[in-house]
């Protein structure tokens, strides 16, 4: 069979067009960025965690900020960046895509669409205190009591690793008010990932009174 060169030059560019197209957008002004389906956690939380920014003709011209620039690299990254977000927040089977879109060739400036299927929650089941003998006398409730505020993790709550660290810390204050200087709290987690649900073990280990 012959084909023609310029047979060939047209399928050439028709299975071309896709690369081409990703390839000429490298570089463009990423000017407003909209993001779809992230019901639980708000647009500026995530953009501050994130890569890419959106900066506007007023924030470019008047304030004088650095224009992002559409980066595929820089995308695929916080793609996976973004997951990790929504997954430390306890959402586990979260899942993002980022594309471009109102594409302006002329001005090489486009917006970006951040699509987002946060999936259900991972929230706390059980939790419990485990102590050494020396210090049984310590129950979780009188812990919970001389917190200097109400623990973030509690039944039915949304699992979010930044509360188990700022719970921790409550956990080892209590201690401390309790004549335990030097209390050091670890947890352990017990994950149901078919329910979405996970327990969580307080184990502690204080030294002497003070």
């Amino acid at each position: 069979m012959i084909i023609s060169v310029r047979s060939f030059i047209m399928i050439f560019l028709l299975f071309s067009l896709p690369f081409i197209e990703v390839q000429a957008q490298e570089n463009y002004e990423v000017r407003n960025i909209k993001i779809r389906g992230n019901e639980t956690l708000d647009k500026d939380f995530l953009l501050e965690r994130m890569v890419i920014k959106e900066v506007s003709w007023f924030g470019k011209v008047v304030l004088n900020d650095e224009p992002f620039l559409y980066s595929k690299e820089l995308i695929g990254l916080d793609v996976e960046r973004l997951v990790r977000i929504y997954q430390s927040e306890g959402f586990l089977h979260a899942t993002a895509t980022i594309k471009p879109v109102d594409i302006n060739d002329k001005k090489t400036k486009l917006n970006l669409l951040i699509e987002v299927e946060e999936g259900d929650p991972v929230t706390v089941d059980t939790i419990r205190l485990e102590v050494p003998a020396e210090t049984k006398l310590v129950k979780m409730d009188s812990l919970f009591r001389r917190m200097n505020q109400k623990p973030l993790l509690t039944h039915g709550e949304r699992f979010r690793d930044e509360a188990i660290v700022l719970d921790l810390q409550l956990l080892d204050d209590a201690y401390r008010t309790l004549g335990y200087a030097y209390a050091r709290s670890d947890y352990q987690l017990n994950l149901n990932p078919g329910q979405l649900t996970t327990s969580i073990k307080y184990s502690s280990n204080p030294e002497p009174l003070s």
